[in-house]
């Protein structure tokens, strides 16, 4: 779980988690077992996602401004 706020609102964010924890019923194992996959698939998602994008910034990092020129000067 995670989360954030602005600094004015800490105290209030606590007391959600505060009571998300203590109210929650814990107890439906089929809703618990969907929350989990669930979450467990953006975070695949979030590491595929993360991925592209290091492989987009690496292979644009290696582009000179003549490289830039002559790709738009292609299309």
């Amino acid at each position: 779980m995670k989360s954030a706020c602005l600094d004015k609102n800490v105290s209030a964010m606590y007391d959600l988690v505060r009571q998300f924890m203590s109210e929650t019923n814990w107890d439906n194992e089929k809703k618990l077992d969907s929350l989990i996959k669930n979450s467990a698939g953006a975070v695949v998602n979030e590491i595929a996602s993360a991925g592209s994008h290091y492989a987009s910034l690496f292979a644009s990092s290696k582009l000179t401004p003549e490289m830039v020129y002559n790709l738009h000067e292609q299309s």
